[in-house]
Protein backbone atom coordinates (compact mmCIF):
# COMPACT_ATOMS: atom_id res chain seq x y z
CA UNK A 1 0.00 0.00 0.00
CA UNK A 2 1.80 3.59 -0.96
CA UNK A 3 1.78 5.94 1.55
CA UNK A 4 -1.07 8.40 -0.15
CA UNK A 5 -3.16 5.46 -0.06
CA UNK A 6 -2.34 5.04 3.55
CA UNK A 7 -3.06 8.20 4.31
CA UNK A 8 -6.44 8.66 2.72
CA UNK A 9 -7.41 5.05 4.44
CA UNK A 10 -6.77 7.15 7.80
CA UNK A 11 -8.57 10.35 6.65
CA UNK A 12 -11.46 8.01 5.81
CA UNK A 13 -11.48 6.23 9.31
CA UNK A 14 -11.57 9.40 11.16
CA UNK A 15 -14.44 10.73 8.72
CA UNK A 16 -16.54 7.64 9.54
CA UNK A 17 -15.51 8.21 13.27
CA UNK A 18 -17.18 11.76 13.10
CA UNK A 19 -14.30 13.82 13.49
CA UNK A 20 -12.51 16.93 12.03
CA UNK A 21 -9.97 17.98 14.46
CA UNK A 22 -8.33 20.63 12.92
CA UNK A 23 -12.07 22.20 12.67
CA UNK A 24 -13.82 21.31 15.79
CA UNK A 25 -15.34 23.66 18.39
CA UNK A 26 -16.90 21.16 20.46
CA UNK A 27 -14.82 20.39 23.67
CA UNK A 28 -13.13 16.75 22.92
CA UNK A 29 -14.65 13.74 24.95
CA UNK A 30 -13.99 10.45 26.25
CA UNK A 31 -16.17 9.34 23.34
CA UNK A 32 -14.00 11.29 20.76
CA UNK A 33 -10.96 9.27 22.21
CA UNK A 34 -12.79 5.71 21.08
CA UNK A 35 -13.39 7.06 18.08
CA UNK A 36 -9.97 7.26 17.36
CA UNK A 37 -8.98 3.79 18.77
CA UNK A 38 -11.33 2.10 16.69
CA UNK A 39 -10.68 4.08 13.95
CA UNK A 40 -7.30 3.11 14.15
CA UNK A 41 -7.88 -0.34 15.33
CA UNK A 42 -9.77 -0.50 11.88
CA UNK A 43 -6.26 0.55 10.04
CA UNK A 44 -4.34 -2.46 11.50
CA UNK A 45 -7.21 -4.56 11.82
CA UNK A 46 -6.37 -5.35 15.54
CA UNK A 47 -9.31 -7.23 15.83
CA UNK A 48 -7.20 -10.00 14.00
CA UNK A 49 -4.01 -9.50 13.82
CA UNK A 50 -4.04 -8.54 18.11
CA UNK A 51 -7.32 -10.02 19.10
CA UNK A 52 -6.84 -10.01 22.97
CA UNK A 53 -6.15 -6.31 23.13
CA UNK A 54 -8.92 -5.56 20.89
CA UNK A 55 -11.43 -7.18 23.27
CA UNK A 56 -9.58 -5.11 26.26
CA UNK A 57 -10.85 -2.19 23.85
CA UNK A 58 -14.00 -2.93 23.61
CA UNK A 59 -14.33 -3.80 27.26
CA UNK A 60 -13.63 -0.61 28.23
CA UNK A 61 -15.87 1.13 26.04
CA UNK A 62 -18.94 -1.16 27.11
CA UNK A 63 -17.75 -0.04 30.77
CA UNK A 64 -17.44 3.63 29.74
CA UNK A 65 -20.87 3.36 28.34
CA UNK A 66 -22.58 1.89 31.09
CA UNK A 67 -21.16 4.55 33.38
CA UNK A 68 -22.40 7.37 31.15
CA UNK A 69 -19.18 8.89 30.66
CA UNK A 70 -18.70 9.04 27.04
CA UNK A 71 -19.62 12.51 26.86
CA UNK A 72 -17.30 13.22 29.61
CA UNK A 73 -14.86 16.47 28.29
CA UNK A 74 -11.29 15.95 28.82
CA UNK A 75 -10.90 18.58 31.06
CA UNK A 76 -13.67 16.81 33.18
CA UNK A 77 -11.92 13.37 33.05
CA UNK A 78 -8.74 15.11 34.21
CA UNK A 79 -10.20 16.62 36.83
CA UNK A 80 -11.93 12.78 38.37
CA UNK A 81 -8.56 11.09 37.50
CA UNK A 82 -6.36 14.09 39.46
CA UNK A 83 -9.21 13.98 41.79
CA UNK A 84 -9.20 17.86 41.69
CA UNK A 85 -12.66 18.75 42.44
CA UNK A 86 -16.46 17.67 42.57
CA UNK A 87 -19.53 19.18 40.66
CA UNK A 88 -22.27 21.10 42.49
CA UNK A 89 -24.30 17.44 42.28
CA UNK A 90 -22.06 15.41 43.54
CA UNK A 91 -21.38 18.28 46.28
CA UNK A 92 -24.80 18.46 47.26
CA UNK A 93 -25.19 14.22 47.21
CA UNK A 94 -28.12 14.36 44.92
CA UNK A 95 -26.52 11.62 43.15
CA UNK A 96 -24.94 9.47 45.62
CA UNK A 97 -23.87 6.75 42.55
CA UNK A 98 -21.51 8.52 40.89
CA UNK A 99 -19.21 5.85 38.97
CA UNK A 100 -16.79 8.38 37.93
CA UNK A 101 -15.74 8.42 41.40
CA UNK A 102 -15.15 4.68 41.95
CA UNK A 103 -11.68 3.86 42.20
CA UNK A 104 -12.27 0.84 38.99
CA UNK A 105 -13.32 4.25 36.93
CA UNK A 106 -9.87 5.75 37.58
CA UNK A 107 -8.04 2.77 36.79
CA UNK A 108 -10.01 1.61 33.89
CA UNK A 109 -8.42 5.24 32.26
CA UNK A 110 -5.51 4.11 33.40
CA UNK A 111 -5.91 0.74 31.13
CA UNK A 112 -7.24 2.67 27.91
CA UNK A 113 -3.88 5.16 28.41
CA UNK A 114 -2.36 1.67 27.81
CA UNK A 115 -4.40 0.33 25.06
CA UNK A 116 -3.69 3.66 23.61
CA UNK A 117 -0.23 3.81 23.51
CA UNK A 118 0.62 0.44 23.84
CA UNK A 119 1.04 -2.20 20.16
CA UNK A 120 -2.00 -0.62 18.86
CA UNK A 121 0.19 2.84 18.53
CA UNK A 122 3.02 0.66 17.35
CA UNK A 123 1.37 -0.84 14.67
CA UNK A 124 -0.42 2.27 13.50
CA UNK A 125 3.18 3.71 13.49
CA UNK A 126 4.56 1.46 10.97
CA UNK A 127 1.57 2.12 8.51
CA UNK A 128 0.55 6.03 9.31
CA UNK A 129 2.90 9.12 8.73
CA UNK A 130 3.71 11.03 11.74
CA UNK A 131 1.16 13.87 10.85
CA UNK A 132 -1.42 11.62 10.41
CA UNK A 133 -0.89 10.09 13.57
CA UNK A 134 -0.74 12.84 15.55
CA UNK A 135 -3.48 13.83 14.16
CA UNK A 136 -5.55 10.29 14.36
CA UNK A 137 -3.99 10.77 18.54
CA UNK A 138 -4.57 14.12 19.14
CA UNK A 139 -7.66 13.81 21.96
CA UNK A 140 -5.69 11.24 23.01
CA UNK A 141 -2.34 13.08 23.80
CA UNK A 142 -4.18 16.27 24.50
CA UNK A 143 -5.44 13.92 27.88
CA UNK A 144 -1.99 13.00 28.71
CA UNK A 145 -0.74 16.75 28.33
CA UNK A 146 -3.58 17.62 30.61
CA UNK A 147 -3.39 15.04 33.09
CA UNK A 148 0.37 16.16 33.81
CA UNK A 149 -0.54 19.58 34.12
CA UNK A 150 -2.63 19.47 36.50
CA UNK A 151 -1.23 17.18 38.08
CA UNK A 152 1.79 18.83 38.61
CA UNK A 153 -0.65 21.83 39.87
CA UNK A 154 -1.92 19.29 42.27
CA UNK A 155 1.51 18.47 43.50
CA UNK A 156 2.41 22.59 44.11
CA UNK A 157 -1.30 23.25 45.95
CA UNK A 158 -0.27 20.17 48.09
CA UNK A 159 3.16 21.82 49.01
CA UNK A 160 1.62 25.36 49.76
CA UNK A 161 -1.03 23.54 51.81
CA UNK A 162 1.66 21.63 53.96
CA UNK A 163 3.77 24.88 53.92
CA UNK A 164 0.56 27.14 55.59
CA UNK A 165 0.04 24.68 58.10
CA UNK A 166 2.89 23.29 58.95
CA UNK A 167 5.85 25.55 58.20
CA UNK A 168 7.48 28.39 60.31
CA UNK A 169 4.69 30.86 60.08
CA UNK A 170 2.43 28.37 61.35
CA UNK A 171 1.15 28.28 64.74
CA UNK A 172 3.59 26.90 67.50
CA UNK A 173 1.95 23.71 69.34
CA UNK A 174 2.69 22.87 72.78
CA UNK A 175 2.59 19.01 73.77
CA UNK A 176 -0.66 18.33 74.06
CA UNK A 177 -1.40 19.86 70.91
CA UNK A 178 1.07 17.91 69.13
CA UNK A 179 -0.61 14.46 70.57
CA UNK A 180 -3.88 15.09 70.13
CA UNK A 181 -3.01 16.14 66.13
CA UNK A 182 -0.71 13.53 65.55
CA UNK A 183 -3.32 10.64 66.50
CA UNK A 184 -6.06 12.88 64.76
CA UNK A 185 -4.48 12.53 61.45
CA UNK A 186 -4.30 9.05 61.68
CA UNK A 187 -7.88 8.10 63.39
CA UNK A 188 -10.23 10.85 63.83
CA UNK A 189 -12.66 11.74 60.67
CA UNK A 190 -12.17 15.27 59.82
CA UNK A 191 -8.78 15.76 60.64
CA UNK A 192 -7.77 12.93 57.99
CA UNK A 193 -5.91 13.68 55.24
CA UNK A 194 -7.72 13.23 51.93
CA UNK A 195 -7.20 10.84 49.39
CA UNK A 196 -5.05 11.99 47.59
CA UNK A 197 -2.82 13.56 50.45
CA UNK A 198 -3.82 16.89 51.08
CA UNK A 199 -3.67 17.73 55.12
CA UNK A 200 -6.65 19.08 56.59
CA UNK A 201 -7.77 22.03 56.83
CA UNK A 202 -8.54 21.81 60.89
CA UNK A 203 -6.82 21.50 63.87
CA UNK A 204 -7.52 21.00 67.53
CA UNK A 205 -6.60 23.78 69.77
CA UNK A 206 -5.87 22.74 73.90
CA UNK A 207 -3.69 25.92 74.85
CA UNK A 208 -2.66 27.40 78.07
CA UNK A 209 -1.44 31.15 77.77
CA UNK A 210 -0.32 33.29 80.44
CA UNK A 211 0.16 36.50 78.80
CA UNK A 212 -3.32 37.59 77.90
CA UNK A 213 -4.85 40.95 78.51
CA UNK A 214 -7.91 42.03 80.17
CA UNK A 215 -8.90 45.29 81.85
CA UNK A 216 -10.54 45.42 86.06
CA UNK A 217 -11.86 47.50 88.29
CA UNK A 218 -9.25 47.72 91.57
CA UNK A 219 -9.83 47.46 94.98
CA UNK A 220 -10.19 51.76 95.03
CA UNK A 221 -12.51 51.57 91.84
CA UNK A 222 -9.95 52.26 88.98
CA UNK A 223 -9.86 50.57 85.83
CA UNK A 224 -6.71 48.96 85.27
CA UNK A 225 -4.81 46.56 82.74
CA UNK A 226 -3.92 43.19 84.19
CA UNK A 227 -1.85 40.08 82.56
CA UNK A 228 -3.58 36.75 83.30
CA UNK A 229 -3.85 33.18 82.31
CA UNK A 230 -6.44 31.64 80.17
CA UNK A 231 -7.17 28.12 78.23
CA UNK A 232 -8.97 27.73 75.11
CA UNK A 233 -10.22 24.26 74.14
CA UNK A 234 -11.12 24.51 70.30
CA UNK A 235 -11.11 23.80 66.65
CA UNK A 236 -8.21 25.87 64.24
CA UNK A 237 -9.42 25.67 60.35
CA UNK A 238 -6.72 26.80 57.34
CA UNK A 239 -7.88 29.32 54.86
CA UNK A 240 -5.08 27.50 52.10
CA UNK A 241 -5.82 30.40 50.34
CA UNK A 242 -2.95 31.61 47.75
CA UNK A 243 -3.03 35.42 49.30
CA UNK A 244 -3.73 34.51 53.18
CA UNK A 245 -1.46 36.01 55.52
CA UNK A 246 0.10 38.30 53.45
CA UNK A 247 0.43 42.27 54.11
CA UNK A 248 0.53 43.97 57.09
CA UNK A 249 -1.55 43.43 60.22
CA UNK A 250 -4.83 44.53 59.40
CA UNK A 251 -4.61 42.65 55.98
CA UNK A 252 -3.61 39.94 58.24
CA UNK A 253 -6.64 40.01 60.45
CA UNK A 254 -9.10 40.07 56.95
CA UNK A 255 -7.34 37.05 55.52
CA UNK A 256 -5.43 35.20 57.77
CA UNK A 257 -4.44 31.81 56.96
CA UNK A 258 -5.97 30.55 59.96
CA UNK A 259 -8.95 30.79 62.45
CA UNK A 260 -10.11 29.11 65.55
CA UNK A 261 -13.12 29.02 67.89
CA UNK A 262 -14.16 27.43 70.66
CA UNK A 263 -14.27 27.22 74.55
CA UNK A 264 -12.26 29.92 76.46
CA UNK A 265 -11.39 29.57 80.58
CA UNK A 266 -9.85 31.84 83.31
CA UNK A 267 -9.82 31.48 86.57
CA UNK A 268 -11.25 32.81 89.70
CA UNK A 269 -8.60 35.57 90.02
CA UNK A 270 -7.32 38.18 87.52
CA UNK A 271 -3.50 37.45 87.55
CA UNK A 272 -0.82 35.32 85.91
CA UNK A 273 -0.21 31.71 86.58
CA UNK A 274 -3.09 31.50 88.51
CA UNK A 275 -5.26 28.39 88.64
CA UNK A 276 -7.87 27.64 86.21
CA UNK A 277 -9.76 25.05 87.44
CA UNK A 278 -11.76 24.44 90.47
CA UNK A 279 -13.94 26.71 92.37
CA UNK A 280 -14.19 29.99 90.98
CA UNK A 281 -13.70 28.93 86.93
CA UNK A 282 -14.86 31.40 84.83
CA UNK A 283 -15.98 29.96 80.75
CA UNK A 284 -17.09 31.51 77.88
CA UNK A 285 -16.06 31.54 74.08
CA UNK A 286 -12.83 32.98 72.24
CA UNK A 287 -12.18 33.89 68.38
CA UNK A 288 -9.14 33.59 66.67
CA UNK A 289 -8.15 35.33 63.26
CA UNK A 290 -4.67 34.72 62.37
CA UNK A 291 -2.59 34.89 66.10
CA UNK A 292 -4.55 37.06 67.34
CA UNK A 293 -7.55 36.16 69.98
CA UNK A 294 -10.45 37.21 72.22
CA UNK A 295 -12.10 35.96 74.61
CA UNK A 296 -15.07 36.69 76.65
CA UNK A 297 -16.25 34.87 79.82
CA UNK A 298 -19.66 34.79 81.56
CA UNK A 299 -21.60 35.25 85.08
CA UNK A 300 -20.97 37.68 87.68
CA UNK A 301 -17.14 38.74 87.02
CA UNK A 302 -17.31 39.02 83.05
CA UNK A 303 -13.95 39.84 81.61
CA UNK A 304 -13.31 40.90 77.89
CA UNK A 305 -9.60 39.39 77.45
CA UNK A 306 -6.99 39.62 74.06
CA UNK A 307 -4.23 38.15 73.62
CA UNK A 308 -1.60 37.15 70.85
CA UNK A 309 -0.57 33.47 70.32
CA UNK A 310 3.21 33.13 71.26
CA UNK A 311 5.01 30.48 73.10
CA UNK A 312 7.16 31.48 75.93
CA UNK A 313 8.49 28.10 76.87
CA UNK A 314 8.55 25.90 73.65
CA UNK A 315 6.20 23.07 73.34
CA UNK A 316 4.86 24.60 76.81
CA UNK A 317 3.20 27.94 76.94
Amino acid sequence: MTRSLMRAYAALALAFAGLTPAHAQAPETLGDIFGRLKAGESIVAFSTTTPLVARRLDGLEHYFRHAGAMNLTLDELTDVYTRRRADLETVARWNRHVPQFEPGFVDSLVALNTVAHGGLQRALMEKLSKESLDSLYKPIDDFGAQVLVKARAANQDKLRRFYIKYGPDSPRLNLAEVGLNYLGQLFIPGLLPSEDGMPSPYELVATYRTTDLTAAKSDAGELTGRVVTTAQIGVRMYGFSETCGEGGRFVQLIDPCHSSAGAFFMGRRDAPLSKLWGSGQRAGLYVARGKYHVGYVFGAEKRLVFGVDQQLVPYIF
